[in-house]
């Protein structure tokens, strides 16, 4: 199982890595959207799951963050018809349900870098996908 992460806080991205790694799985890192698309789009078959952060910048350009960056990404892959199973890494205050209503690839939230028991539950998902 490869796992896209596509976060610019390294602290989240270790706590996310460490877990990951703890459990066998693969992590590709991108640090901004487009680059994270470009992977997306040129191996949809090899990514389980994406963990998204949404505010990011569109090509690792400061002056270019936006806090809904990442909702860029998801809106992108849904036009491509890509439906990777997405969960959110952002303490961002969003409407989730109307997301999940507007991209069906979208799982789930987590709140924070240590939520491991929603990280924990979207690797059930992924791995029940997979059989």
């Amino acid at each position: 199982m490869k796992i896209l992460v596509v976060d610019d806080d390294d602290f989240k991205v270790e706590c996310l890595a460490k877990f990951l790694e703890a459990r066998g799985v693969e992590m590709h890192l991108e640090y901004s959207v487009k680059p994270a698309l470009r992977y997306a789009i040129n191996n949809p078959k090899e990514i389980s799951g994406v963990i998204l952060d949404l505010g990011l910048t569109s090509d690792n350009n400061s002056f270019d963050y936006d806090w809904v960056r990442g909702l860029d990404f998801i809106s992108r892959l849904a036009f491509d018809k890509i439906e990777i199973p997405i969960l959110i890494n952002s303490s961002t205050i969003i409407d989730l349900d109307k997301i999940k209503k507007d991209y069906r690839n979208v799982v789930g939230q987590m709140y924070e870098e240590d939520d491991y028991q929603t990280l924990g539950s979207f690797l059930d998902f992924l791995k029940s996908r997979e059989q």
